[in-house]
């Protein structure tokens, strides 16, 4: 006697192998659209992060470069302060020495000239002449360049033209010296306010050299520590893309999972077989 339509329960088994499958496939579909989802937005983001560490490393190379440039200018700037320094010491050491000379010489030659006037003073006091200084100095100096000699060397209105004539060259000599003297320290003072300035200027640029690569160096860290973010950052996309085509890859089933499929279908089509023969006995 039958209890119910075998036919029906075959229908049963069927439409429940093609829900199983129906619903594998939705799920695969589904799978796949997240995949291709997925991988499209961290392709997207990979060539992002990607084109943001090569403007990184551009910036930090520019910036090192610039630390470089920088280091050089100011070593040769310290260079040129250094050297003009020395010469400004020697350029001092050189005009002390002149001093030295042109004081000795102006002292000198004025201590000469008031011993001859003194010395002037006192033959002429000794001898009580009054026309001593009416000789020309100019006859004088002709005279010695003449070669003539005095019949007496010991005119004294002789040795009077002589000291007259020696009293003359020490003052001009002395008046001479002194004109140099002036001439040179106006000169040596022009130098050194020109050196000041060129040391000042040196030294200002050194201080702002060394400021800018304060200021560069503390950049490229910060462009260091920037760049090791968008690595770190690129590291995790690559991970993310790895991880998804590990998911969305289509693998390959192990031969326990191909049986244990089969045993699933043989199952069900026993499951079918049974009924019908329940039917056909019946």
């Amino acid at each position: 006697m039958q209890t119910g339509d075998p036919f029906a329960k075959i229908a049963q088994l069927i439409n429940d192998m093609i829900r199983r499958l129906t619903e594998q496939v939705a799920q695969e579909s589904s799978k796949e659209a997240f995949c291709h989802t997925e991988m499209e937005k961290a392709q997207k983001k990979f060539k992002k992060v990607k084109a943001e560490l090569k403007k990184q490393q551009t910036r930090l190379e520019f910036s090192q470069a610039e630390v470089g440039k920088i280091e050089g200018e100011t070593k040769k700037k310290t260079e040129e302060m250094v050297n003009l320094k020395e010469q400004t010491e020697k350029e001092t050491a050189l005009r002390k020495r002149e001093f030295n000379q042109n004081d000795k010489i102006i002292t000198q030659s004025q201590q000469n000239a008031i011993a001859i006037r003194n010395a002037v003073t006192i033959l002429k006091a000794a001898f009580g002449e009054t026309d001593f200084l009416q000789v020309s100095d100019g006859n004088a100096r002709q005279k010695g360049n003449s070669g003539q000699k005095s019949s007496s060397t010991g005119d004294p209105k002789q040795i009077v033209t002589l000291l007259v004539m020696l009293q003359t060259d020490a003052e001009k000599l002395a008046a001479e010296t002194k004109q140099a003297e002036e001439k040179a320290a106006s000169s040596f003072e022009d130098l050194t306010q020109k050196r000041k300035v060129e040391i000042a200027v040196l030294t200002k640029g050194v201080e702002m050299s060394k400021l800018e690569k304060t200021r560069m160096e503390t950049l490229v860290m910060q462009l260091g520590d920037d760049l090791a973010l968008v690595k770190k950052e690129l590291t995790s996309v690559e991970a993310t893309i790895a991880n998804i085509k590990e998911q969305c890859t289509a693998k390959t089933l192990s031969p326990e999972e191909v049986a244990a499929k089969r045993e699933a279908v043989i199952e069900s089509l026993k499951g079918a077989l049974a009924v019908l023969e329940q039917s056909a006995a019946a």
